[in-house]
């Protein structure tokens, strides 16, 4: 997304959630964000 001119927030790049497996990306918007979740850790996941 930064590539067609969106920012992400810069702390997003090291998002793990803990126990759950997955990474986020964040991007801002005026009034809301968007959250891109990924697999971080599959057997974490299960």
């Amino acid at each position: 997304m930064t590539q067609i001119g969106f920012t992400s927030v810069p702390d997003s790049l090291s998002a793990i959630h803990e126990g759950q497996g997955t990474t986020g990306r964040y991007f801002r918007f005026l009034n809301s964000y968007l959250e891109l979740i990924f697999v971080y850790n599959q057997k974490e996941l299960e």
